[in-house]
């Protein structure tokens, strides 16, 4: 029996590894402004490739993992 080979769609399984300003904004829900002060306050690494300033997947999901704290949630007595 011959198996029949289809192409598969490879940007299903390729992770997109930089991302511009504005799409690296867009994906963690801030404006640009609130984040191109994020850069320059350095909470944010950037990538440079020539004059292109890019970011990291990695660094958008340090950056979040930085921001994220546990909080206790107080236990309401009834």
């Amino acid at each position: 029996m011959q198996q029949t080979h289809q192409p598969q769609n490879k940007s299903q399984h390729i992770q997109k590894l930089l991302y511009s300003r504005e799409q690296a904004a867009d994906t963690l829900g801030i404006s640009l402004r609130k984040f191109d002060y994020l850069i320059s306050r350095g909470e944010i690494a950037v990538t440079r490739i020539d004059r292109r300033v890019l970011l990291s997947h990695g660094e958008l999901l340090r950056f979040i993992d930085s921001k994220t704290v546990r909080e206790e949630v107080p236990v309401s007595a009834t």
